[in-house]
């Protein structure tokens, strides 16, 4: 069996989209978008397309 963590460091991943090369990943509060480069079949190249998103967990009214 082969593992390997395309992404480090996700912030409640909770889908993921593939397009033009890109992996779409959509977090809690923000979208990003990651792809491998140069093989290693790890994510070299990593941009946040949209941030400070409303959304993350609520419990009793609070959000976190």
């Amino acid at each position: 069996v082969l593992k390997n963590t395309f992404v480090n460091e996700l912030n409640q991943a909770q889908g993921l989209c593939f397009h033009g090369g890109w992996m779409y990943i959509s977090e809690s509060t923000s979208i990003i978008r990651a792809r491998d480069t140069d093989g290693d079949g790890k994510a070299n190249d990593v941009e946040t397309v949209l941030q400070n998103l409303a959304g993350g967990l609520a419990i009793g009214g609070v959000r976190f």
